[in-house]
């Protein structure tokens, strides 16, 4: 069987560390994350987002596009909207979602949402990479953990990061429709427990 082959962010930055002659405690505590952050990026384990390649550049005084290694190129993915693919799935009560046209090795997916009128979700959201998320029509209410909520209308955007405790409060309108694209690793196979977190309070900071 053929071993996988890691991200070529991994390798990319453990060649950069070494070349500053720092071990991963050393870079971890340079750029403030955890020594288990830089060894799963470097064994690829996880997903590297912008903000922490943003962080791991600048600490290792290294262009970021460098630290992405030669990542392979993907061949154009074209998703027609007649595709099975492109059903529109009913994601959780009020709220619809189909596939946009990403997948495979891509760092980016997307993703098109529909929610009812009057839709409220009450579970607070915690995950890897980074989403932007964009207002086609209705209004939406994000909220985020320590009581901040931004209120969004048609043509409005809002990125944050999955570091976020955040979710979709309400949806007003007859339809609300988004876009939203995630950027880093989102999968969620296996982790609904820990990602949909219960009603409530939003989960508590570890600081």
């Amino acid at each position: 069987m053929k071993s996988p082959q890691l991200p070529a962010y991994g390798p990319a930055i453990r060649a950069a560390r070494q070349r500053q002659g720092l071990t991963t405690r050393a870079l971890a505590q340079a750029a403030g994350v955890s020594q288990g952050l830089i060894s799963q990026l470097e064994n690829g384990l996880c997903g590297l987002s912008m903000e922490t390649l943003t962080v791991l550049s600048a600490t290792l005084d290294v262009a970021p596009h460098l630290l992405l290694g030669n990542p392979p190129v993907s061949p154009p993915l074209h998703l027609r909207a007649s595709s099975p693919d492109s059903e529109m799935k009913t994601l959780a009560p009020g709220v619809q979602t189909r596939a946009l046209a990403c997948g495979g090795a891509q760092l980016m997916q997307g993703g098109y949402f529909t929610l009812a009128d009057g839709t409220v979700t009450t579970h607070w959201f915690v995950h890897d990479g980074e989403d932007l998320i964009y207002v086609v029509t209705g209004t939406l209410t994000v909220e985020f953990g320590g009581g901040a909520a931004a209120v969004l209308q048609p043509g409005d955007s809002l990125y944050l990061s999955g570091q976020t405790p955040h979710r979709w409060a309400r949806a007003d309108g007859d339809v609300t429709a988004l876009l939203v694209v995630a950027h880093g690793s989102h999968d969620t196979n296996d982790r609904d427990d820990e990602h949909a977190l219960a009603p409530g309070a939003p989960p508590a900071s570890d600081e």
